[in-house]
């Protein structure tokens, strides 16, 4: 090999090395946006599960419940399982969430507070 083509050869690997740093450096940065983007949907999830249990409005309370049961079908996808993503957003946040509005229409739809005696 004459040293024109070494330098020629030397020259597209480098260039394709350095297209393959700047792909790991662009999928680094892309998985680090969605890890931190998993964590603020975590957050939010934790916050409207505690919701859900403080609110004294149950029919608040059943929409808290329905909204984390769809921020963990946005995790799910995230987490590439769309197939459970599919069935918790449809079960969990909407088929759940009618059933229990149906039962609260049926019943009193505020908690009463507990009286010491």
């Amino acid at each position: 090999m004459r040293l024109e083509e070494r330098l020629v050869f030397q020259k597209s690997n480098s260039v394709k090395r350095q297209r393959l740093i700047n792909r790991r450096v662009f999928v680094e940065k892309r998985i680090k946006k969605m890890i931190i983007l998993e964590i603020i949907l975590v957050f939010v999830m934790l916050v409207g599960a505690i919701a859900a249990g403080v609110f004294k409005d149950l029919l608040n309370a059943v929409i808290a419940a329905g909204f984390v049961s769809f921020i963990a079908a946005i995790l799910f996808y995230f987490l590439h399982a769309p197939d459970v993503a599919m069935a918790e957003a449809s079960i969990g946040a909407a088929l759940t969430v009618a059933i229990f509005i149906i039962a609260i229409k049926k019943t009193k739809r505020f908690e009463e507070d507990e009286k010491d005696n």
